[in-house]
């Protein structure tokens, strides 16, 4: 499942970490309202390396966190796997293309929402994080 979401910038490149930081903390909160057992960090090898991601606890990859940032406004955006047969499609997908590039990966670093607890509805997991993003202002605890 992929989400999106276009925010205003100040210009000021310290904002992208402060996205970054905010919208990690807002997804891993919400993940765990849900029920799933998540947290922020990436596994070793896995797929689309980044170190906003979050993670299965001591497991696998659950979603990644990306943007695309101009001068007056940002995308940013993610990719979340929910359930297991797609954790499934996914390596089968990625492996061989890994093996061909070079690159090291690692299958059991591919999770879902499913496996930590969470529901396996993606529509259930695309409410929430509609919910989420939509939030003004973004209003995220502390962890």
């Amino acid at each position: 499942m992929a989400f999106a979401l276009a925010v205003p910038t100040t210009g000021i490149r310290a904002d992208i970490t402060d996205r970054y930081d905010r919208v990690g903390r807002l997804l891993t909160t919400t993940f765990r309202d849900l029920g799933a057992a998540v947290e922020r960090g990436e596994p070793p090898n896995a797929y689309c390396p980044g170190s906003h991601s979050i993670r299965v606890v001591d497991g696998g990859k659950v979603a990644g966190i990306a943007q695309r940032v101009r001068r007056d406004v940002a995308l940013v955006s993610g990719c979340l796997t929910v359930r297991r047969r797609d954790v499934a499609a996914t390596i089968d997908v990625l492996d061989p293309v890994y093996d061909a590039l070079g690159v090291p990966f690692d299958p059991e670093a591919v999770g879902c929402l499913a496996d930590a607890g969470g529901p396996s509805s993606p529509s259930r997991a695309a409410a929430a994080i509609a919910t989420a993003l939509s939030m003004r202002p973004w209003h995220v605890p502390d962890q």
